[in-house]
């Protein structure tokens, strides 16, 4: 599913300030980017369907606590939750 910020926070039922946290969260990943290599510069475009909603599914039934396995940008989910 193609996500934007209004059917990512509907579906996941993440508040409004919740969803513009993420907004941050990717200007700053953005940023870094350039400098860092954080995630695939071709995907940086796609935010909410390939690293938030990605993210997400892993605490949607609560299958963790905590994830971090290299899946880039897959830490911020907890951290903003």
């Amino acid at each position: 599913m193609i996500y934007d910020k209004q059917v990512f926070c509907h579906d996941f039922d993440v508040s409004r300030e919740t969803g513009d946290r993420l907004e941050i969260y990717h200007g700053l990943l953005v940023k870094w980017q350039k400098a860092q290599n954080l995630v695939a510069s071709n995907t940086l475009d796609h935010e909410w369907s390939r690293y938030f909603a990605d993210c997400m599914v892993l605490f949607k039934d609560d299958i963790c606590a905590v994830a971090d396995g290299g899946f880039g940008a897959c830490g911020v989910a907890e951290k903003v939750r």
